[in-house]
């Protein structure tokens, strides 16, 4: 009877003790492929286009406004802490070089 749930996955099975996922594991490495190639902060910048889209779909300027106090006072101090975190890495520099912040080939 519940045979396509246990196949699924689902109720989750007791994992031994001490295991942990490979995704999980903190890298040995900087991540620079994929989205992560432009942009430093790839999460941010898909929250602000479904944020925009929505404050577009409202059309009204108090969205707008709501957007830009939340990208000033929470996101960017996130983002560069962010930054401040990752500088442990010996070829962070190159990539902060090569990479935006926030915005592929703007910011």
């Amino acid at each position: 009877r519940f045979a396509c749930l246990r196949q699924t996955g689902f109720p989750p099975r007791r994992k031994r003790r001490g295991f942990q996922p490979e995704s999980l594991m903190k890298p040995e490495h900087l991540i620079q492929d994929g989205l992560f190639r432009r942009v430093c902060n790839p999460n941010y910048l898909g929250e602000l286009l479904i944020y925009g889209s929505l404050a577009l779909l409202s059309s009204h300027w108090a969205p707008f406004l709501v957007l830009a106090a939340y990208l000033t006072l929470y996101w960017i101090p996130n983002m560069l802490r962010k930054d401040r975190s990752l500088s442990r890495y010996p070829e962070f520099e190159a990539y902060k070089r090569r990479t935006k912040l926030f915005i592929p080939f703007l910011i």
